[in-house]
This record gives structure tokens, sequence and C-alpha cells, in this order.
């Protein structure tokens, strides 16, 4: 909830994925928008457009169904970035080897670092991030408990269209995309997608031409609307079965 005031506040579009109705109507009451059901289930998270979201940030204590939600939502949409919260170290490996790209061990302190791994991927400065949170903690976290002010929305004077536009994906061996070249993925002239930065085994190649061929492994930045990343997922997508995922 300390997050989702604080996204509400900033102005980054997102929704939650709630199973409990007493949150729900809290959230409903504060204009906070909401999905009731369960998110280990294809349905749900289809219902909250996670195909055309950036990011998604899993803040529940359930250790059997953080995996699950992982793989699907990372099926459902490869370009997507996954942060996860955990109150033990022990689950921190069992997380990333389902897919996450980011876990946080626990409470206002995990809020703070889960909002600052939210503005690095939208582009904020790291200077400004760090400016932020030390505000949060001067202020003994008082900023989430209540509504935050103009000074402190200042932090997200970075948050342009660049950052809202922008995904960042891992070439699965398995993946369409794998093995060709992006002339072939056709990615500008069928989606409207700019590929802007391809890291492969540790090196950047800033603009890569067309005959670039995709290796497992590479990550790629591509910059372009999100409707439009929903229908290139498939080219990034593993071949694992959703419905076989949801039923674990």
């Amino acid at each position: 909830r300390n997050l989702a005031r604080v996204f509400k506040d900033t102005g980054i579009p997102f929704v939650v994925i709630e199973m409990n109705p007493e949150p729900i109507k809290e959230m409903r009451d504060n204009n906070i928008p909401v999905v009731f059901g369960d998110a280990t289930r294809t349905p749900i998270l289809e219902h909250a457009n996670i195909r055309r979201a950036k990011l998604c940030v899993i803040a529940i204590n359930d250790p059997k169904s953080n995996p699950t939600i992982i793989k699907l939502a990372r099926y459902l949409n490869p370009t997507l970035q996954v942060i996860v919260r955990t109150r033990y170290l022990s689950e921190v490996g069992i997380l990333e080897e389902a897919g996450a790209d980011k876990v946080v061990p626990e409470e206002m302190e995990t809020t703070v670092q889960l909002f600052s791994t939210v503005l690095s991927a939208y582009r904020i400065s790291g200077e400004e991030i760090q400016r932020y949170v030390n505000e949060l903690r001067n202020e003994d976290y008082q900023i989430l408990r209540g509504s935050m002010s103009e000074a402190h929305l200042m932090v997200l004077k970075g948050l342009d269209e660049e950052g809202l536009h922008t995904r960042a994906c891992m070439v699965k061996s398995d993946s369409l995309a794998a093995g060709k070249s992006l002339a072939d993925l056709r990615l500008r002239n069928e989606f409207n997608i700019t590929v802007l930065t391809v890291n492969s085994e540790g090196k950047n190649i800033g603009n890569p031409s067309g005959d670039y061929v995709l290796k497992p492994g590479d990550r790629i930045v591509m910059m372009g609307d999100a409707s439009k990343f929903a229908e290139a997922g498939v080219l990034f997508r593993d071949s694992s079965n959703p419905d076989e995922l949801a039923a674990t």
C-alpha cells in the first residue's frame, strides 16, 4: 500500500492486483486502481494489462506463489522488468532463478529500495534518486505515510517520454529472436520499435546495425509504444506453456 501511494502521488501509471477484500475497498476509496484476483492466473494478469506493462513489482509474502507469478508474467510480457520484495534472504536465489531482475529483502526500507529501482527503470538520474531517498530517510519515512509535497515530486522531472517508453529484455535461447538479425525481426517496420543498445558478453553496442544477429544472453534496450511491445512480445517469448506455469 505504501508503494501504491507513492506511485499515485508521482503520477506513474500502475494497477494493483489484490486478493483480499478489505485492502481493495480501502484502495478504491482512495482512487487507487485495483484488480481483484489471484496473480498466479493468466486471466487476472491479462486483465491488469500485464502484456503492456513496463514493470511488475511483486510485494506479497507468499514464497510458493512468487516464482509462479514471476514466470507467468515474464512469459506473457518478455520485455517486462520484474522486481520482488521478500522477507528472507534465503529466498533471493530462488526468485532470481525464476526470472526476477531485482529482489529486495523487507518493509519501509524495502519501499524506498523498490521505488528507487522503479525510478532507475524510468531513467531518473542516480543523483536525483539518491536525493529523494535521503529525504525519505531523514524524515523517518513520513512521506510514505502521507502524501508527497510538490518539492518531493521534483525528483520526477526526469520522467520523460523516453523513460516511459524504454524496455529491456534478455534474448532466450528458445525464443524466435535468437539467431535472427535485427533486420529479420523487422522491429522498426512492423512495430515502430527502435533498438537503442545491445549488451553482448559485457560489451555495449549502441545503435546496432540491421545485420546484427542476436545471440542467447544478449540484453536489448528498445524504445516504443506499450501496445507495440505487447504485439512484439512473441519474438522474445520462451517456449514455456502459461497454463503449465499457472498450474505449478
